[in-house]
């Protein structure tokens, strides 16, 4: 199923790429849309996590592994996605926020060769600065195109375990991402959109004991669906 919406993903957006200039000439140019955005994502995400000088716990409490040591894991994830975007030109910019919730079923030690469960979930709350490059910037189509490129600060809530991303009062956590986006107008300024996308979160923080530290590494990627809405476009 996941290959299915990707694929009807790049589908969506090879059609977006393949519009001509002069298809519409009752919607405005694609550079100069306004957008406000709402949408839901759901993907996977790799971690390469290092904790050093410092100990991994379980619910209770109890150090399940001490020292320098690493782990891997896979977690899937879903998220609400909501912002703004401002033509500049043939570009647009703007701010966005975004709410992921991560599920860390299991995780594999470096130094084992069984998987241990975890069972941890908590939110990544998101906020993030962004450029979108309109790909046909003057055609006027019920169908487009562009790039977009996001970069910003995440934190973390709920949860359960201590030390599992450290001392929160000493972290520098940021992250970039980078996706195609397709829309279609549906009806009047509205606009249903595919966004696939990839990015990379780094966490690195100073753990419970002062002379350790936490360091996470999160690789995912994902599908987004959702509404866009001109309010600048006259009906």
């Amino acid at each position: 199923m996941k290959k299915l919406h990707l694929f009807a993903c790049f589908c969506l957006f090879a059609i977006a790429a393949s519009a001509q200039p002069g298809a519409r000439t009752d919607v405005k140019k694609n550079m100069d849309k306004q957008l406000v955005y709402f949408g839901h994502s759901w993907g996977s995400a790799r971690w390469f996590s290092e904790l050093d000088k410092t100990s991994l716990f379980d619910r209770q409490g109890v150090a399940i592994e001490t020292g320098s040591f690493g782990f891997r894991a896979t977690s899937p994830f879903t998220s609400w996605d909501s912002g703004i975007l401002f033509p500049f030109g043939k570009v647009r910019a703007g701010l966005g926020l975004s709410f992921e919730k991560f599920i860390l079923s299991s995780i594999q030690l470096d130094n084992s060769s069984a998987p241990l469960i975890f069972d941890e979930s908590f939110r990544f709350d998101v906020l993030y600065a962004q450029f979108e490059v309109p790909l046909f910037p003057e055609a006027r189509s019920a169908v487009s195109a562009s790039v977009n490129l996001r970069g910003g600060y995440f934190n973390f809530s709920g949860v359960q375990r201590i030390n599992l991303f450290g001392n929160d009062n000493a972290s520098s956590n940021w992250f970039l991402s980078l996706a195609p986006v397709a829309d279609y107008a549906i009806w009047g300024n509205f606009f249903v959109y595919v966004q696939p996308h990839a990015g990379i979160k780094f966490f690195n923080s100073q753990a419970v004991d002062p002379e350790g530290s936490v360091k996470h590494t999160i690789v995912s990627y994902g599908l987004n669906v959702g509404l866009r809405f001109d309010p600048s476009q006259e009906r």
